[in-house]
C-alpha cells in the first residue's frame, strides 16, 4: 500500500494477512492524494483510491 504526497510516499506491506495502514501528516487540505494498492504476486493492475482531506 502506497500514499503519495508531493513530499514523498508513505509504504506499507504485509507478507501474511492482517491489517495495514500508512500514515502521513500535515498534508494541505482540499488536494488529492493516490492511495495505491497492490496484491502481492499479483500481474493485476492496482487499486487506487482516491484520499482527499479537508479542514
Amino acid at each position: 500500500m502506497t500514499l503519495r504526497t508531493p513530499e514523498g510516499s508513505a509504504v506499507s506491506e504485509r507478507t501474511y494477512p492482517g491489517y495495514l495502514s500508512v500514515e502521513a501528516f500535515d498534508l494541505p487540505p482540499n488536494q488529492t492524494y493516490p492511495l495505491e494498492i497492490r496484491f502481492q504476486d499479483s500481474d493485476e493492475n492496482p487499486l487506487v483510491f482516491a484520499i482527499y482531506p479537508t479542514l
